[in-house]
């Protein structure tokens, strides 16, 4: 049988579609061109709407059911693919931007500690960056020992054995002994040393290693402090005055900001100055209960503080640029809390942040992961470690640092007075500020820098103010005693209008 060409039907000029025998009344369908802000609604494709012809009379209409708009939009999402398609080309996405929909915490940081007038002399501005960049200094200072005073305690080794299957609780009775330290100008041992001093050209910088140690960490600080700087003669001094926040131990001052506490938690022991002063405590009790009653057997002088909790304490001279035209002096007052074995001790206790709902990281992780722990809370704490750091290396002394955390009251929720020593790790101060990428040159170099504008200037008093959250720190010719001054004149003055507003009234 032989193949037959089929009948091919040819359009007439300007018509389309095949041809009306076949298909419907395609030609008479009124159309227009599709926008993309317009909807595509659903159609029913050849339905019929009269018998005509046998039934081929059809055209395309919409639908007008809205419950069956609705069946076909539902339809149309449960056969879209719910996976990603591999084949379409992916861009890279930056990590960073995973944060960007996530709402930002309103942070209040502590206020500061003083308000610098606007007519303030500026001596120098220190940023904290350039601080941070400075090139370290070619050699250390050398370091010799004046005189040692007072015999320390003998630290307690069963401290060590603490653990976080068997923590050891935290001795929290108040006690009647004071944990502060003096300043310079109240000690009588630093005024005999600077007496007996002989006579010479180079200036000689008077200090306590708690303000010293401040000076080299700065360039991590984020909260508000302020140091007072005195001349006399060729002595200088560097002392620290009530409500300088010199002695804070913060917590999370380095922190994330989701982490970071702020002053105006709704929880009030979650707060930046609660904290503040949860950790304080918890840092004194650690260290008299980390004590013995015993004092360690050594040749030393009487206590230059008698009320004072026992300490060791040495007094140091730091010769910095030894044997060039700006060689200068340190004499530093610096503390030993106790001896073990023939190792002088710094004691630290390290306040764990706990957040309400949050599991306890130390619990985990202390245990087979001390280094990743103490790295993380370095980066959480770094101002306040470092300052750690700086206090052993110009002690001369091993660190001990107790790992204190609230006792666990249920799921995520953590009682504020109550304390427990999950763990105390000891270790040398360099290999640590090593393994932390601290360096103590730069240390140096920070305060070197700050120490050296005001010894080159012309003035006799002067403060170095750092106001929180600014990165900038500001040595100021007024001192803060100026300030209080006139921040007192200005409450004197509104007492006196609110007295003659009564006299008035009356």
């Amino acid at each position: 049988m032989a193949f037959v060409l089929p009948q091919i039907h040819i359009n007439e000029q300007s018509s389309w579609g095949p041809p009306e025998v076949q298909g419907g009344k395609i030609e008479t369908t009124v159309g227009s061109l599709y926008h993309k802000r317009e909807a595509v609604e659903p159609f029913d494709w050849l339905r019929v709407l009269e018998p005509v012809e046998g039934g081929r009379q059809r055209e395309f209409t919409i639908v007008e059911d809205e419950k069956r708009n609705k069946i076909l939009k539902s339809t149309r999402v449960k056969e879209r693919r719910q996976v990603p398609d591999w084949s379409a080309p992916r861009r890279h996405q930056n990590s960073r931007r995973n944060f960007q929909n996530k709402p930002k915490r309103n942070i209040t940081l502590p206020p500061d500690t003083v308000k610098v007038p606007s007519d303030a002399v500026i001596l120098e501005q220190f940023r904290q960056a350039e601080l941070a960049k400075m090139p370290n200094l070619t050699s250390l200072p050398t370091v010799s020992d004046i005189s040692q005073h007072n015999r320390p305690p003998v630290y307690k080794n069963e401290m060590d054995k603490a653990s976080c299957k068997a923590p050891i609780p935290l001795n929290e009775k108040e006690t009647k002994v004071d944990f502060t330290r003096s300043d310079s100008f109240t000690d009588n041992v630093l005024r005999g040393i600077l007496k007996s001093e002989p006579p010479g050209t180079y200036p000689i910088v008077v200090a306590t290693d708690e303000v010293l140690a401040l000076l080299m960490t700065c360039s991590r600080s984020v909260y508000s402090w302020h140091l007072h700087f005195y001349r006399v003669g060729r002595f200088y001094f560097i002392s620290k005055v009530d409500g300088c926040n010199v002695e804070k131990q913060w917590v999370d001052e380095t922190a994330d900001v989701s982490r970071v506490p702020s002053e105006t938690e709704v929880v009030e022991t979650d707060r930046t100055s609660s904290l503040e002063a949860e950790s304080s405590k918890v840092n004194n009790f650690f260290v008299a209960q980390s004590c013995t009653a015993a004092r360690y057997q050594m040749d030393c002088e009487k206590s230059p503080f008698p009320g004072k909790h026992p300490r060791l304490y040495r007094y140091r001279r730091f010769v910095m640029h030894a044997d060039t035209k700006d060689r200068y002096d340190l004499i530093v007052r610096c503390e030993v809390d106790a001896m073990q074995g023939d190792k002088h001790i710094r004691l630290f206790g390290l306040l764990e942040h706990c957040i309400k709902g949050e599991e306890n990281d130390w619990r985990k992780m202390l245990a087979s992961q001390t280094a990743t722990c103490i790295s993380e809370e370095y980066r959480r704490n770094a101002q306040k470690m470092a300052r750690w750091i700086a206090l052993c290396h110009l002690s001369g002394a091993h660190m001990k640092i107790g790992f204190i955390s609230r006792c666990r009251k249920g799921a995520g929720v953590f009682d504020p007075l109550r304390h427990e020593v999950l763990a105390t790790f000891t270790n040398d101060p360099s290999p640590l500020a090593a393994q932390l990428g601290i360096k103590v040159a730069n240390m140096w170099t920070v305060a070197d820098t700050i120490i050296t504008a005001f010894v080159q200037s012309d003035f006799s008093e002067a403060a170095l103010v750092k106001r929180s959250g600014d990165t900038s720190i500001l040595l100021v010719e007024k001192c803060e005693e100026e300030f209080y001054e006139e921040e007192e004149d200005e409450e004197d003055d509104d007492e006196e209008d609110d007295d003659d507003e009564g006299e008035e009234d009356g």
